[in-house]
């Protein structure tokens, strides 16, 4: 009966050790990433995010809020500055995606999305932008619209 327990504390010896290893591995790479890919914005707290924006030129505002598995890089491949020759542009990585973050506890389901939207276009000075929403940012529009409806002129 011994051997079979010190075969069993051997075996979770070395699961908690391949664990350890892999977490370890992760934690470095991750670090690598973000060391290599800083974010080219700046950070915006608004109540249950700090939001990451990419703030281009003068005008009218548009905001940009990328889909599911997005990131606001991707307007930033031939949008955004096209689109900041004529408006002040604001992209926008949503709470918990790109390098945002969503406050531990905090809801992410589509009315707290937009209501960080909504805080967001206040603390910016944001008059009535134009929204512009890609796949689930669609829906985050949308849903900014049904439930702060003086935040916004129109969504596309």
């Amino acid at each position: 009966m011994s051997i079979v327990l010190t075969v069993l504390a051997v075996l979770i010896g070395l699961i908690l050790v391949l664990g350890a290893s892999l977490y370890l591995y992760t934690w470095r790479t991750a670090r690598r990433i973000e060391a290599a890919m800083p974010p080219p914005g700046r950070f915006v707290d608004v109540p249950g995010a700090r939001l990451h924006v990419v703030e281009r030129g003068q005008g009218p505002a548009v905001l940009l809020v990328h889909g599911l598995s997005g990131q606001l890089e991707n307007f930033g491949y031939g949008m955004i500055e096209p689109l900041a020759e004529h408006f002040r542009v604001i992209a926008v990585d949503r709470p918990g995606a790109g390098h945002s973050t969503r406050t531990p506890g905090s809801a992410a389901d589509l009315p707290a999305q937009a209501a960080a939207l909504a805080a967001l276009c206040d603390k910016l000075g944001l008059e009535r932008p134009l929204v512009v929403g890609h796949s689930l940012g669609g829906a985050i529009a949308l849903a900014l619209a049904i439930h702060h409806p003086n935040a916004w002129a129109g969504w596309h």
